[in-house]
Protein backbone atom coordinates (compact mmCIF):
# COMPACT_ATOMS: atom_id res chain seq x y z
CA UNK A 1 0.00 0.00 0.00
CA UNK A 2 1.76 3.57 -0.60
CA UNK A 3 1.83 6.00 1.48
CA UNK A 4 0.29 9.62 0.49
CA UNK A 5 4.00 10.82 -0.27
CA UNK A 6 4.43 7.85 -2.27
CA UNK A 7 1.47 7.98 -4.38
CA UNK A 8 1.66 11.51 -4.87
CA UNK A 9 5.46 11.13 -6.17
CA UNK A 10 4.20 8.18 -8.96
CA UNK A 11 1.25 10.29 -10.09
CA UNK A 12 4.08 13.85 -10.77
CA UNK A 13 6.06 11.16 -12.50
CA UNK A 14 3.54 9.43 -14.69
CA UNK A 15 2.25 13.14 -15.69
CA UNK A 16 5.70 13.95 -16.07
CA UNK A 17 6.26 11.48 -18.52
CA UNK A 18 3.18 11.88 -20.39
CA UNK A 19 3.10 15.82 -20.65
CA UNK A 20 3.90 15.48 -24.32
CA UNK A 21 0.64 13.42 -24.67
CA UNK A 22 -1.84 14.81 -22.19
CA UNK A 23 -2.03 18.73 -21.16
CA UNK A 24 -1.03 18.91 -17.25
CA UNK A 25 -3.88 20.61 -16.28
CA UNK A 26 -6.77 17.74 -17.04
CA UNK A 27 -3.90 15.33 -15.74
CA UNK A 28 -3.39 17.00 -12.69
CA UNK A 29 -7.52 17.89 -11.91
CA UNK A 30 -7.88 13.49 -12.72
CA UNK A 31 -5.08 12.89 -10.50
CA UNK A 32 -6.30 15.19 -7.89
CA UNK A 33 -3.07 16.91 -7.27
CA UNK A 34 -2.19 20.52 -8.14
CA UNK A 35 -1.09 22.07 -11.14
CA UNK A 36 1.09 24.23 -9.10
CA UNK A 37 2.21 21.64 -7.30
CA UNK A 38 3.35 19.58 -10.14
CA UNK A 39 5.59 22.07 -11.95
CA UNK A 40 6.93 22.96 -8.23
CA UNK A 41 8.28 19.34 -7.66
CA UNK A 42 9.23 18.72 -11.41
CA UNK A 43 11.66 22.55 -10.62
CA UNK A 44 12.98 21.29 -7.00
CA UNK A 45 16.13 19.69 -7.10
CA UNK A 46 16.69 16.52 -5.51
CA UNK A 47 16.37 16.12 -1.93
CA UNK A 48 20.13 14.82 -0.36
CA UNK A 49 18.58 11.82 1.11
CA UNK A 50 17.52 10.59 -2.67
CA UNK A 51 20.84 10.91 -3.68
CA UNK A 52 21.89 9.29 -1.10
CA UNK A 53 19.76 6.42 -1.20
CA UNK A 54 20.47 5.90 -4.79
CA UNK A 55 24.23 6.24 -4.78
CA UNK A 56 25.08 2.71 -3.51
CA UNK A 57 21.77 0.99 -5.81
CA UNK A 58 23.88 2.25 -8.98
CA UNK A 59 27.29 1.36 -7.81
CA UNK A 60 25.79 -2.33 -6.69
CA UNK A 61 24.05 -2.03 -10.33
CA UNK A 62 27.22 -2.81 -11.76
CA UNK A 63 28.35 -5.55 -10.43
CA UNK A 64 27.48 -8.69 -11.74
CA UNK A 65 25.69 -11.36 -10.39
CA UNK A 66 27.62 -14.43 -9.12
CA UNK A 67 28.04 -15.99 -5.34
CA UNK A 68 31.55 -13.98 -5.06
CA UNK A 69 30.07 -10.58 -6.61
CA UNK A 70 27.11 -11.08 -4.15
CA UNK A 71 29.37 -11.34 -1.16
CA UNK A 72 31.20 -8.10 -2.50
CA UNK A 73 27.49 -6.64 -2.61
CA UNK A 74 26.86 -7.05 0.95
CA UNK A 75 30.36 -5.79 2.11
CA UNK A 76 29.62 -2.77 -0.31
CA UNK A 77 26.17 -2.48 1.80
CA UNK A 78 27.25 -3.02 5.28
CA UNK A 79 30.10 -0.11 5.06
CA UNK A 80 28.02 2.15 2.97
CA UNK A 81 30.02 2.15 -0.04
Amino acid sequence: MCSGRARRVEVIEFMTANRAVYPVQPMAKVMGVSRSGVHAWQRRAPSTRSVADAAPSERLAEIPCTSKHLRRAEDLRRTGR
